[in-house]
């Protein structure tokens, strides 16, 4: 989760939105706790689950993201989080459960370049905006190395001099989400390397998780 007391700021963050209203219950100098990443229908929760959720733990808005994936590409290990459809969550069940609490809901759409090269083009293109890299199709591209093209979750010791370390270099209008198994998985499987990419990319690195 994050909380801020500059609501509109947090707009910048991602890469596109559909609507940010501040909760009515706050004034803009007041602090809200969002949760700054979620997806509709993880796990069954659908709208009227993540309002009990949020309403629980006094949670004032809940940013709902697509996590889209081709056919080709879609694991059957989902099937125990997702509706079984093989799409992941497209953009139209996001539309679906935001519409249903349109002051606590804000909804984004996460494109899925599996290539690094696409995220670097976009960034170069669009330097007012600020992108968060997430997911195993970004974490597996942290070391200098190809077995991101066979694995979605890479393990062992890693190389330094990897794509992601370089981005976050490079371009000051991106960071790196470590909620969920992908970042965990990544710093973990070599904890040497973790440690020093913790440390050297820490004014970038974001944890939006929070139980």
């Amino acid at each position: 989760m994050l909380t801020s007391t500059r609501t509109p700021a947090i707009l910048t963050l991602f890469l596109w939105w559909d609507r940010f209203v501040p909760a009515k219950s706050h004034t803009i100098e007041q602090e809200m706790i969002i949760d700054a990443h979620n997806h509709p229908n993880w796990h069954g929760h659908d709208a009227d689950l993540i309002l009990a959720h949020m309403d629980e733990h006094e949670i004032d808005q809940t940013w709902l993201f697509t996590s889209e994936v081709s056919e080709d590409e879609y694991s059957p290990k989902y099937h125990s989080v997702l509706p079984p459809r093989g799409s992941g969550i497209p953009l139209a069940d996001v539309l679906g459960v935001g519409k249903q609490a349109p002051d606590r809901f804000v909804l984004g759409y996460m494109p899925h370049p599996r290539r690094p090269d696409a995220l670097e083009r976009t960034m170069i293109e669009c330097p007012e905006t600020v992108f968060i890299g997430h997911a195993p199709g970004f974490w597996a591209h942290i070391p200098d190395d190809v077995r991101h093209t066979t694995e979605s979750y890479p393990e062992g010791l890693m190389t330094p001099s990897g794509r992601v370390g370089h981005m976050l270099r490079t371009y000051p209008n991106l960071y790196a989400d470590l909620s969920s198994g992908s970042g965990l998985k990544a710093i973990d499987r070599d904890r040497e390397f973790g440690r020093q990419f913790l440390v050297e990319c820490s004014d970038r690195l974001l944890d939006t998780y929070l139980d």
